[in-house]
């Protein structure tokens, strides 16, 4: 089995963590993620699931780190920032005191497809996939995650705003935490211009 493995190349600038204060929102919802067991590792030691967040209106993101899946809370030093990514040749560039995300090159497919996504989350709930399976948008289960054949996928998928109400929906139950925050869960365009001008 390969999940959990980074399968793209990463140029991974070694930096300082992140300001807490500037992510304590995505700090907070992943932990409260692992919480509920939706951020985990298997029982044959796999771990699932990762948080990311849009800086600005750049295609640049926050994401929580490789290999962290295990730990129930993730503080700044967890985190890094993915400055560059090309889709095509498969690279990706962060910096931060751990590389980013194994899942991090379809965080950034996502937020190339979808200026209005501010934020992404990856969960991994038996009973939630079975509920949602060919209802959304679906991979094949032939197609190997984390590669350039599941991001041309995106491509092909025309998400409209009901199969983001039906994607959402679940989510909106979990949501109702002490805070009373709400959740936007959207599946993620555009920054293409941008994109092309600085990493081809």
């Amino acid at each position: 089995m390969d999940e959990g493995v980074v399968k793209y190349r990463c140029e991974w600038q070694e930096a300082d963590s992140l300001a807490a204060e500037n992510i304590a929102d995505l700090m907070d919802w992943r932990d409260r993620l692992h919480s509920w067991g939706l951020i985990g590792v298997y029982e044959n030691s796999i771990g699932f699931g990762n948080i990311s967040i849009r800086i600005g209106n750049s295609c640049q993101f926050i994401i929580s780190g490789t290999q962290t899946a295990h730990l129930p809370n993730l503080g700044p030093e967890f985190y890094c920032t993915v400055t560059e990514f090309n889709l095509e040749q498969n690279f990706l560039g962060c910096r931060g005191p751990v590389p980013a995300s194994s899942e991090s090159l379809t965080h950034a497919a996502l937020y190339l497809r979808r200026d209005d996504v501010r934020a992404i989350i990856h969960v991994h709930n038996p009973q939630l996939w079975q509920q949602l399976l060919f209802k959304i948008p679906t991979t094949r289960k032939e197609i190997p995650y984390g590669t350039p054949q599941t991001i041309a996928k995106f491509w092909r998928w025309p998400v409209t705003r009901t199969e983001l109400s039906v994607l959402a929906a679940p989510w909106m139950k979990l949501a109702k935490c002490s805070r009373r925050r709400s959740v936007r869960l959207e599946i993620s365009h555009s920054c293409q211009k941008k994109l092309r001008n600085r990493v081809s």
